[in-house]
């Protein structure tokens, strides 16, 4: 299957360290999360899911990120969880804490197994149970997503997951400018991982 060598592809790239990212410190998170759901709409309409963002009153700060992996990574949380929910919502939340933007993804699915969830970003790792969230996908998405939040400064994990009430999933990404980020920038230059447009 496609989606499995890609992913075999970016595992072997982000292992090896020969991944390229192409920084930019000026990407505003709610726009891309705000233009993901739009594209995503008629699949929650046929499955009569409400999708909806969460954002503060304030606008928030942009983040430095290679944008095509951080919409990597969007799509596979929200993609996860439109797949398994099968009444509700789906919502992403984004606040800022200190020097990063959190983004969250919510869903009112199945929930994940207690003994899944400690398993869930590792390779091959699939939280599939009759009950729960059931299986499919290479079981890739979240070791991948894992790994490219990290490269690029963050961190991502299971915020809270309640059998029949639903799960979350938070990930972080440095303020433009912040001292992380540009800590960030230097290593990836260091390792020679940084491409220019």
């Amino acid at each position: 299957e496609i989606r499995l060598v890609n992913g075999m592809l970016d595992i072997s790239r982000l292992e090896s360290g020969r991944m390229p990212f192409v920084l930019k410190d000026n990407i505003d998170i709610a726009a891309q999360a705000r233009l993901l759901l739009h594209s995503l709409k008629k699949a929650a309409q046929d499955k009569q899911l409400v999708l909806a963002m969460h954002t503060p009153k304030q606008a928030l700060p942009k983040v430095q990120a290679d944008t095509d992996k951080l919409i990597q990574v969007l799509i596979n949380l929200v993609g996860n969880a439109l797949k398994f929910t099968q009444k509700g919502e789906v919502s992403i939340g984004l606040h800022k804490d200190g020097d990063f933007v959190i983004t969250c993804v919510t869903d009112t699915g199945p929930g994940i197994p207690i003994e899944k969830q400690k398993l869930l970003f590792e390779k091959f790792s699939q939280a599939s149970s009759r009950k729960t969230r059931v299986s499919g996908g290479s079981g890739l998405g979240l070791y991948i997503s894992k790994n490219i939040i990290k490269k690029m400064g963050g961190d991502i994990w299971l915020e809270e997951s309640e059998p029949e009430k639903g799960s979350t999933f938070c990930f972080t990404l440095p303020i433009t400018h912040s001292t992380k980020a540009k800590e960030v920038a230097q290593r990836l230059r260091k390792e020679g991982n940084i491409q220019n447009e």
